[in-house]
């Protein structure tokens, strides 16, 4: 839960240190893709649950971006939507994996 907060404390704010914790500057308001990885890993890893929307939040973002992503990621989502008993997500994003993982950028 300490990533989470850092995370939402240095990208979600407007946090002077916010470019730099993302190690490449540049705009604030776009989360580095390791840092959205790491991000999902974290979220997954939340037991009690209470993640799940950002989760999918961050993941929207990377495929939108068509940026790449771990496998690690991707389970760290699907653990997220589990822990908060979102099946209607967790359903949608296996239709999703199923029909467009082709163009996923998955490491």
């Amino acid at each position: 839960s300490e990533a989470i907060y850092a995370y939402d404390f240095f990208v979600s704010g407007n946090q002077s240190t916010a470019s730099e914790w993302q190690w490449a500057g540049g705009n604030m308001a776009a989360a580095k893709p390791l840092c959205r990885d790491l991000a999902c890993m974290a979220m997954g890893n939340v037991k009690k649950g209470g993640f799940s929307r950002d989760a999918l939040q961050l993941f929207g973002e990377i495929i939108n971006e068509d940026a790449p992503f771990s496998a690690a990621a991707l389970l760290g989502l699907t653990y997220s939507l589990e822990h908060d008993r979102d099946w209607q997500s967790a359903t949608q994003l296996l239709k999703d994996f199923i029909d467009k993982s082709s163009n996923w950028q998955i490491l």
